[in-house]
């Protein structure tokens, strides 16, 4: 799960939440409380690194 490459699709809880990946263990996501795209840290020990669900590639 944590090969991921710039571009994978990162889906968390089941699906309700989907985020790009763009290296460096960050993705971009909409962040509801925001209301607008912001850049999020998944690394392993973030708590969005713990809810990954699953990882796509569409490549």
């Amino acid at each position: 799960m944590w090969d991921l490459h710039p571009g994978d699709l990162v889906f968390f809880d089941n699906g309700s939440v989907v985020g790009i990946y763009c290296g460096g263990d960050q993705m971009i996501a909409c962040d509801a409380q925001l209301g607008a795209v912001a850049r999020v840290s998944i690394g392993p020990e973030s708590n969005w690194g713990k809810r990954i669900a699953d990882v796509r590639r569409l490549y």
